[in-house]
């Protein structure tokens, strides 16, 4: 008896042995696969600090803020203007309101605010458009040129609206005081303006696909420069995507195939330090900035369905965020407020403007194994 005990008990120790060992594997292979899986956080976006999602019914596209709790977008395919207004911190809650332009179809694309005002281009009926936030009233200032698809907004320190035509290889001028648009034009008119900036001292940037070029022009004598987005060492820069204009005066680039970030150096005739981008199949744009801090750049990823924020220095990623659902939306727009350094990001697909604020999230960039976490 004494041994039939004895084997018993050498077989129940041998058993729980193997139990032990074999639940150690299931919690490493389950460890495992939640890192390589791409599966969603189980915590609702809400509640993560740092990202906060205000759901909208249309598809945003570009977005701009007024203050830190005032943000407006554009709505192209429902011909929408967009204000989101922040109520309350804690609990987080905002409002959302939109404005008609007069003319069906005009399709609002891109959008900037100035002195209590919102300018923004009407791609359909080539004209721009102004809404007073006091009152929502929407003017419209129609373009001399027919068909000339204006693009990219920005108002310059002094209050001068500029804007590109997509079509035609012009810049656009508009008076805030009178709204009388004046057309400049470039010499080459396949330039295919996409995008404009204007920098502190007053001089006027604008983003030319159809040539690779970035395109500066000087409003004070009426001359322009063109800055050839060119690698001194040959390597292939790729298709300009987007571009932006730092505090500091600086340059950058973002192109695709292949994916890399340029900065041009001011002061320069024409040349460019180039990184390529972590992610190779990225589709960046929207380029952003903002100078609280350390100088950082900032753009959204329509081939990854993320944001990134960048080291401008070194061009390389300090933190990532995802859209809710990588597989039906992607961020298409994004600005970033100054003041808090909080990036306003337009999401569609699951429409929605998401605030991502600092710290940004938990951790800095790490590449692939957390592809779809949520934040990066």
């Amino acid at each position: 008896a004494a041994n039939l005990v004895r084997k018993f008990r050498l077989e129940a120790n041998h058993i729980m042995k193997n139990l032990y060992r074999l639940g150690k594997l299931m919690l490493i292979t389950l460890f495992l696969f939640l890192l390589t899986s791409g599966s969603k956080p189980v915590f609702a976006q809400q509640e993560i600090p740092w990202l906060l999602r205000i759901p909208v019914t249309v598809k945003p596209y570009d977005i701009a803020v007024q203050t830190s709790s005032q943000g407006w977008f554009t709505a192209p395919d429902a011909n929408l203007i967009g204000k989101v207004q922040i109520v309350s911190q804690a609990p987080f809650s905002a409002t959302v309101q939109t404005f008609s332009p007069p003319t069906a179809g005009s399709r609002p694309y891109s959008i900037a605010y100035h002195d209590g005002y919102v300018w923004f281009t009407q791609k359909d009926s080539a004209s721009i458009g102004r809404l007073d936030i006091d009152d929502g009233v929407i003017e419209e200032y129609p373009i001399p040129t027919i068909g000339s698809q204006p693009t990219g907004i920005a108002v310059a320190p002094d209050g001068t609206v500029w804007f590109t035509e997509n079509n035609t290889g012009k810049l656009g001028r508009v008076n805030p005081a009178n709204g009388v648009i004046t057309e400049i034009a470039f010499a080459n008119p396949a330039a295919g303006f996409t995008d404009i900036q204007v920098a502190g001292t007053g001089r006027v940037y604008a983003l030319a696909t159809g040539i690779g070029a970035i395109v500066e022009y000087i409003p004070s004598s009426g001359a322009f420069r063109t800055l050839t987005i060119s690698d001194p060492s040959g390597h292939p820069v790729g298709m300009p995507r987007s571009f932006m204009v730092s505090n500091a005066g600086g340059l950058y680039v973002a192109t695709s195939n292949p994916a890399r970030i340029g900065g041009f150096l001011v002061g320069t005739l024409e040349i460019w330090l180039w990184t390529d981008y972590a992610r190779t199949d990225a589709d960046l744009r929207s380029l952003s900035s903002t100078s609280l801090g350390t100088s950082m750049l900032w753009a959204v990823d329509l081939t990854n369905a993320e944001a990134a924020r960048i080291t401008a220095s070194t061009r390389m990623i300090a933190n990532t965020v995802s859209t809710e659902d990588s597989e039906t939306s992607f961020f298409v727009g994004i600005t970033v407020d100054g003041a808090t350094g909080t990036a306003w990001l337009a999401e569609e697909g699951q429409n929605a403007i998401v605030l991502w604020k600092q710290p940004y999230g938990y951790l800095s960039y790490v590449p692939a194994v957390f592809r779809d976490s949520g934040v990066r």
